[in-house]
């Protein structure tokens, strides 16, 4: 039943001692557990700061020693072989070497070349042959040309037991003032290369002519046949200047050309005109 004393546990007994003794050391407990709290951390000390930066040291000292093994591993340019001249005291600097000198290059080039110088002509050998001169034919007789001009001159305009028609000595005279004088520039130039009243000079390569007081159809029809009765005469028309013209064989090969010329109105007089070549050139 209950008493009203208060009952402990068993074998539990606090000495008066030890209760003076405990309040005491839990003030100190409590204040010191205070001023921990309100105590900052101290910093980290300055060894261990050192031993944390360590690494990065060494990491920069292994990249520079990287780096001045590669510059030793360059070859070093050689050394010049002869050693330069010590200057004197006192003397100035050597010059430095001068750049050799660039050509210059236009800008632009000129559109066109310039002109080539003309060539010299060809020397004229004086003993070629004149250009007026007709070239040879193959199988041309020169001889045989110049006894048919010599023959035809002799018989054309005279016909045996009848008048001579021939007035060669007499021209150009009064047939100059009368006809050959109103002829054009360009028709004397075709059988003359100079002609007046008192004489005349034919146009190469004209050897001979005649003047005959005689109808040019009956010269043509008649008198050449006749003259020229052992060749072949081979009418070739108003070829010439105008004016008919006649081309001479003889044994199948060209000899001879021969002009008819009407002097007098009518034709009632005519020039015979003997080519050794062909006078169309």
């Amino acid at each position: 039943m209950a008493t009203g004393k208060s009952h402990r546990p068993f074998g539990v007994r606090w000495s008066p001692w030890i209760k003076t003794l405990a309040a005491p050391l839990l003030a100190l407990s409590m204040g010191f557990h205070a001023l921990l709290l309100i105590t900052p951390l101290p910093s980290r000390p300055a060894a261990e700061a050192e031993a944390d930066a360590a690494p990065a040291e060494d990491e920069e000292v292994v990249d520079l020693l990287s780096i001045s093994s590669l510059a030793d591993a360059e070859p070093a340019p050689p050394a010049d072989e002869t050693p330069a001249a010590e200057a004197p005291a006192g003397a100035p600097p050597p010059a430095a070497p001068q750049a050799p000198t660039q050509p210059v290059v236009p800008e632009q080039y000129p559109e066109a070349p310039p002109e080539a110088l003309p060539e010299t002509p060809p020397a004229v050998d004086p003993l070629a042959a004149d250009p007026s001169e007709p070239a040879p034919v193959a199988g041309f007789d020169p001889n045989r040309q110049a006894q048919l001009v010599a023959s035809a001159i002799g018989g054309l305009g005279r016909e045996p037991g009848k008048s001579n028609f021939d007035l060669t000595d007499q021209f150009p005279g009064d047939i100059w003032d009368l006809y050959v004088v109103q002829w054009s520039a360009t028709t004397q130039q075709c059988f003359f290369s100079a002609i007046d009243r008192g004489s005349y000079t034919l146009r190469p390569p004209a050897a001979d002519l005649r003047y005959l007081s005689r109808n040019i159809q009956l010269v043509e029809q008649q008198d050449i046949p006749r003259t020229f009765a052992g060749q072949t005469v081979q009418p070739l028309g108003q070829a010439y200047c105008g004016n008919s013209l006649f081309e001479v064989q003889d044994g199948g090969s060209t000899i001879l050309w021969v002009s008819l010329v009407p002097v007098s109105p009518g034709g009632s007089t005519t020039l015979v005109i003997f080519w050794q070549a062909d006078p169309r050139g």
